[in-house]
């Protein structure tokens, strides 16, 4: 999961829909069981106002989230 900060200074998460939904097809083929998309988008932004700001700040504006 790919997260930036866009030029108004906010956090982004990229395509996190898509991303959610390709993580569920993958749990599913390795029979773990499926989760709601959309609730773990709302935790991905959860953990990114908490952990998000510290993570970006460095030279590299965005950061990968291994999930």
């Amino acid at each position: 999961m790919k997260i930036y900060r866009g030029y108004d200074g906010k956090l982004r998460l990229f395509r996190p829909d898509l991303n959610a939904a390709r993580l569920n097809m993958s749990s599913k083929r390795v029979s773990l069981p499926a989760f709601s998309e959309i609730e773990f988008v709302k935790l991905l932004k959860a953990l990114m106002k908490v952990d998000g700001p510290s993570k970006t700040r460095h030279r590299h504006p965005s950061i990968h989230a291994e999930v």
